[in-house]
């Protein structure tokens, strides 16, 4: 897999991920409960991808312990977010916090990088925020540990590795949010009728963009990270206006053109530079 192929494979993880936001709310269910189903469905799909590729490496398991632990901590926290504020809000502090990681940015990452966080912003301004103040103190919080996690899976030998060591590190953090929030899953009942459809959907939904990033993550800088996935809050601001009558207005649809044309020209860079 070379940049481009991996920049395009993320924007596909971004894509579904943008859909997460509006899927928990239809869940209609607890957020540490919905975080819960998301850790078994996770879980799951990645032990069984492990059997088929290969199996799994411990080869770093301290690193790769701590990668899972805020892997999971990252999962509570932005189930919390999407439940308490708009799913555009709950996008924002993850892309911020990945301009923080990986190597020093060239002048051209950098300005496609703000260029998809100046159409975020826009996106998010123009009254699609909410008035969820908790819901925006989980999302600041998840994107300290999504960035934390992102930050230790490209010092794992991944590339070298078949990407084994950032799978098996995936893993525990889902096994851990399985595991930590079965008493609160078992303790409710689950959802009925079409809450209960979404909250599978959201189940399944979850595991798949997940194992893309395994894959494309050693591929691309935590700073290109930012400007693909700048996508999604594009992708959760339109599912919003959608399903839950969150209409945008002007500066957001512009907010939207600046996020697509980032993730575009992050796209077209990556060609060139894997020519």
């Amino acid at each position: 897999m070379n940049a481009r192929h991996a920049s395009l494979v993320m924007i596909i993880a971004a894509c579904l991920w943008g859909t997460h936001p509006v899927l928990i709310k239809l869940a209609d269910w607890t957020p540490w409960g919905t975080a819960w189903v998301r850790g078994i469905f996770c879980a799951a799909v990645l032990l069984i991808y492990a059997h088929v590729t290969g199996g799994l490496s411990r080869k770093s398991l301290l690193v790769q312990c701590f990668c899972g632990l805020f892997l999971a901590i990252n999962s509570g926290l932005f189930v919390g977010a999407s439940t308490y504020t708009s799913p555009a809000n709950a996008v924002v502090p993850l892309l911020l916090d990945f301009a923080l990681l990986g190597k020093k940015p060239l002048l051209g990452d950098m300005g496609r990088l703000l260029l998809g966080l100046a159409g975020i912003v826009a996106i998010v301004s123009s009254g699609l925020h909410g008035d969820g103040g908790l819901g925006n103190v989980f999302a600041l919080l998840a994107g300290v540990a999504i960035a934390a996690h992102i930050f230790l899976c490209q010092r794992l030998n991944a590339r070298h590795m078949g990407n084994r060591e950032v799978l098996t590190a995936m893993l525990i953090g889902w096994l851990l949010t399985a595991v930590v929030l079965a008493p609160t899953g078992f303790a409710l009942p689950l959802p009925s009728g079409n809450a209960l459809v979404f909250l599978g959907l959201f189940g399944v939904l979850s595991a798949i963009p997940w194992l893309l990033w395994g894959k494309a993550i050693a591929y691309i800088p935590g700073h290109v990270v930012a400007a693909l996935l700048s996508v999604e809050a594009c992708v959760a601001a339109v599912m919003g206006w959608w399903i839950l009558g969150e209409a945008p207005g002007p500066v957001a649809a512009i907010g939207g053109g600046l996020t697509l044309l980032a993730a575009t020209l992050q796209v077209r860079a990556g060609a060139r530079e894997g020519s």
